[in-house]
């Protein structure tokens, strides 16, 4: 469906994903609608295609990056309320809009951490409070932050491609045995 004149998607029953690219470059794509149990959104999935309302289901458990590829493509990440100063889509930690914390707290039932959640944040924060609930941190989601301390999260699988790159002040982490995969450069610079 990438780069073709569709205006609006309804889905009542989904399959369980919506691989990378499917529908990029709808210049008129503006509604989306998807029942339960969609489960993942693949990378640039909606990109460059101007969504203004989004109706996701609470089944949804990956984002892959730029999915939506920014709120200036897609407006509806704007109108969702942020919570603690993150915007969550399903159970995925989706954008933090907020770099001037000390701390920040995901809400308890997040599955994942977007790729790039907190990428590039070099303001104070040194704590994340990070629910047992979490199993997945996307590629480079604290890339370049202060972290100092990964918190236990008992139920992680997968920790993403450079997901701690360049955390020098990243002193103590425990990789619970439930860790599946570890993508390339997780830990470099640290």
């Amino acid at each position: 469906f990438s780069n073709t004149p569709i205006t609006e998607i309804e889905m009542a029953t989904p399959c369980d994903s919506i691989r990378e690219g499917t529908f990029s470059n709808c210049p008129n794509l503006t509604k989306i609608t998807i029942g339960e149990g969609l489960k993942y959104i693949g990378y640039n999935a909606f990109s460059n295609s101007p969504v203004k309302e989004a109706n996701l289901p609470s089944t949804l458990r990956d984002i892959s990056s730029n999915a939506f590829r920014g709120s200036s493509y897609c407006p509806f990440i704007n109108d969702i309320q942020p919570e603690n100063h993150i915007r969550y889509i399903g159970k995925v930690a989706y954008l933090c809009v907020d770099k001037n914390q000390e701390e920040y707290t995901i809400k308890d039932g997040t599955v994942t951490l977007a790729d790039n959640l907190f990428e590039n944040w070099l303001g104070n924060a040194t704590t994340f409070h990070i629910p047992a609930s979490v199993e997945q941190i996307g590629n480079r989601a604290f890339a370049y932050t202060q972290i100092k301390a990964l918190p236990e999260m008992p139920g992680l699988k997968r920790i993403g491609g450079e997901a701690f790159y360049g955390c020098k002040n990243l002193k103590k982490l425990t990789i619970p045995e439930t860790v599946e995969y570890i993508g390339g450069g997780a830990f470099y610079g640290c």
